[in-house]
């Protein structure tokens, strides 16, 4: 794993000086003439393979690791000071703001208020470079070149098993019924003419066995008149491929965290072309999908959209991930004592509510730094200054009062997660200074009240995540200026007579942003067409999830208006609205959402009559609906539920055939509702149906209704106190045989 990553940092070191040198900045000449030098001494480690055959050989002498390890430290110091001069070409560029500041970053190194700067800047490049030539030179001292007695055994040549297609049959239980779905497929006949079946699944699971059965089942044979067993491992190791995939993908900080994609490109562990269209962040998906797709990972969870949002690794693959890490990745259990090797550059610590730093952290080398709490912990107050040459710094269910201003010297961190803090209630302003920032994670921090001012200068910056910051005030004025942002889960529509908030028209230039997005405080909003200029518009904005609420304690006229006004796009798959006073909901809204799945009407006191069942016909592919804290609404009937026409009736029905994907339902806090609605009993796919809070509620609709509602797996009644359970609950559940009933002290 070493010399993949040196390998990647050594690229890493040619592309900065490449792109200082394409970035029109007139450097002096010593500095010029040394960065010359550098990514010569660089280039001379690529092109040699030295790297690349010491990541297929075990090292075995001991002087030639601690040759590697010396290399490896110099090279890392030549990535961390061309980072430190791009980072102050950038800074000089976007934080002066002004065309004074522009041209003096263009003459940067030559005007005089510089000159003692890039003297310096020369001397630690040379010395830098000098140290990488001494080490690269060495490696004719241990006649590394060509001598696999000192670099080490081939990992390939390592033999795997082979596997034979004996009969197994005497050793098999519980396969049968597998052998017969494999055994079917194969005597399917099919147009195309070459039919793979792939079985796919961790080691042990027996996948080779299951084949065996098939390939000695009597109707196999009889049906092929030629069968061939091939064996490819001899010629295939797998855990060397293993390996590689550890390497590529989770060989640093990824073992850890879900770190930014970026970093990850940087490092050369996600390749991204230039001309794809994909973001970095998609491209990274995509390995993980093929990763998972070959049982890397396991047991995934997936939010309402379908995204993964949470899985798991195997032991087997978790131990060879730790074996392929070596000490450049280490987890820390805090109960021991903290000792290990140097050279380390990622670190978790499980830490406890008695953790106390130990000084390990002014380590230079460690590049990530992450706190795993198994709960909310308190620690002490912390000196940013020991982690200078951070690039991600995790510090999730971590309480501690962030008013430390040495946040900003952080200067290489592309990470900061700071989510779940009860304590914070406002950032320092140092964090402005973080100019390569590119994630911010401040989630469910409920305390925080408001964002530094110039926080909008951080213009790499591509996730902003502030929801459940439940006292953010508004987001800062000049928000629009992030213009790379995709994440920004929660914007705030500011007072109209705060001059340092947002204004709500900003949001249209960040036109990247994606997945979810929640709009606070629109009872703000006076006067939407006053807010907002005529390029204004939500479709361009690839949602996949979007809430607007307005504060229910605040009278508003315009809420119509504004519904209308921020339609989003067509394909949207979530909406969830809560409308204050709101007494109606515009049918149109819904009529152009064809493809939502998932709606929540919520706090909306005042609706009356929200046209349910006409708003259902609309969303023909709808999966989930939520209607909660809505006290003026009955839900009892609706116009039609008691005709005794049975043309009508047919109506209905037809007209909700359509919904036969709605299959959870939730009805909360519906005080007048005291029974449900007849059109539930055309919900032919309904699966789950949880009712509280209703106060009013006495009874579940007729027997008929019920035995309507076969699909029914879960209903959930409680906090219900007027309903009557007596008598009823025996016979309709001889009519819904999945139906998981709760006890009277439940409900």
């Amino acid at each position: 794993m070493a010399a993949l990553d040196l390998w990647n940092v050594a690229h890493s070191i040619s592309a900065q000086i490449r792109s200082l040198f394409s970035q029109e900045i007139r450097l002096v000449l010593g500095v010029k003439a040394e960065l010359q030098k550098l990514r010569t001494a660089v280039s001379a480690i690529i092109t040699s393979g030295l790297l690349r055959e010491f990541e297929d050989r075990r090292f075995e002498a001991e002087s030639v690791k601690d040759w590697f390890v010396k290399l490896g430290d110099a090279l890392h110091d030549a990535d961390r000071l061309l980072d430190d001069i791009r980072t102050e070409v950038f800074r000089r560029r976007v934080m002066g703001g002004d065309k004074r500041i522009l041209n003096e970053v263009r003459i940067f190194f030559s005007s005089s208020n510089q000159l003692l700067y890039a003297i310096k800047m020369a001397h630690r490049v040379k010395e830098v470079r000098e140290r990488i030539d001494a080490t690269w030179h060495d490696r004719f001292l241990f006649q590394l070149e060509g001598n696999s007695n000192l670099i080490g055994s081939l990992v390939e040549n390592r033999v795997m098993r082979e596997t034979y297609p004996y009969d197994p049959q005497p050793y098999v239980i519980g396969r049968d019924k597998d052998k017969n779905e494999v055994i079917e497929f194969l005597l399917t006949d099919f147009d195309e003419n070459v039919t793979v079946l792939p079985i796919v699944g961790i080691g042990g699971l027996g996948k080779t066995t299951l084949a065996r059965l098939v390939f000695n089942d009597m109707c196999v044979k009889q049906h092929f008149e030629l069968k061939l067993w091939v064996c490819i491992s001899a010629n295939f190791d797998v855990q060397n491929i293993l390996r590689k995939i550890l390497r590529e993908c989770i060989a640093s900080e990824e073992l850890n965290a879900n770190l930014d994609m970026h970093e990850l490109q940087k490092k050369g562990f996600i390749k991204h072309r230039g001309s794809s269209m994909n973001t970095i962040e998609e491209v990274g998906y995509n390995y993980f999908t093929e990763l998972l797709s070959r049982s890397f990972f396991q047991d995934i969870e997936e939010d309402l959209y379908g995204n993964i949002v949470r899985c798991k690794m195997h032991v087997l693959m978790h131990e060879l991930a730790q074996f392929v890490a070596g000490n450049v990745c280490i987890t820390i259990d805090s109960s021991n004592a903290i000792k290990f090797q140097g050279g380390v550059r990622h670190v978790s610590i499980i830490a406890t509510e008695d953790y106390e730093w130990n000084g390990f952290e002014r380590d230079r080398t460690v590049r990530s730094l992450f706190l795993i709490a198994g709960k909310r912990i308190s620690i002490g107050h912390l000196d940013f200054s020991y982690f200078r040459n951070l690039r991600a710094l995790r510090l999730q269910d971590v309480v501690w009062d962030v008013t430390s201003q040495s946040i900003g010297e952080l200067k290489h961190l592309r990470s900061l997660d700071l989510s779940k803090n009860d304590k914070l209630s406002y950032l320092p302003n140092s964090v402005s200074n973080l100019c390569n920032l590119e994630r911010l994670n401040l989630r469910e921090c409920h305390r925080l009240q408001e964002l530094p001012r110039g926080i909008t200068r951080l213009v790499n910056l591509r996730h902003l995540e502030v929801s459940g910051c439940s006292r953010l005030m508004h987001l800062p004025s000049g928000i629009e200026k992030l213009t790379s942002l995709q994440t920004l889960d929660m914007f705030v529509v500011g007072e109209k007579q705060n001059s340092h908030a947002a204004r709500f028209n900003e949001m249209s230039r960040l036109t990247r942003l994606r997945k979810q997005l929640t709009i606070q405080h629109l009872e703000r909003l006076e006067s939407i067409s006053g807010e907002v200029d005529a390029f204004f518009s939500m479709e361009k904005f690839v949602l996949q999830c979007l809430e607007l609420h307005w504060d229910t304690n605040v009278v508003m006229a315009n809420a119509g208006e504004v519904l209308e006004r921020l339609r989003p796009r067509r394909n949207l798959e979530g909406l969830k609205i809560a409308v204050g006073d709101a007494k109606h909901l515009p049918v149109e809204l819904f009529q152009s959402l064809p493809s939502l799945e998932c709606l929540a009407i919520k706090r909306c006191p005042c609706l009356k009559d929200p046209s349910v069942r006409t708003i259902l016909r609309c969303l023909t592919a709808l999966k989930m609906l939520e209607i909660s804290d809505c006290r003026a609404l009955d839900l009892s009937t609706e116009n039609g539920d008691h005709s005794d026409d049975d043309d009508d009736e047919n109506l209905h029905a037809r007209r909700l055939n359509g919904h036969s994907k709605l299959q959870h339902i939730h009805i909360r806090g519906i005080h007048k509702m005291e029974s449900l609605a007849g059109w539930f009993q055309y919900l032919s796919n309904l699966q789950g149906l949880r009712i509280s809070l209703c106060l009013w509620l006495k009874s579940l609709p007729s027997r008929v209704i019920l035995r309507l509602l076969k699909t029914v797996r879960s209903l959930e009644l409680r906090s219900c106190p007027e309903f009557d359970l007596t008598g009823q609950e025996q016979e309709d559940q001889e009519d819904m045989p999945n139906w998981q009933s709760y006890g009277p002290t439940e409900l």
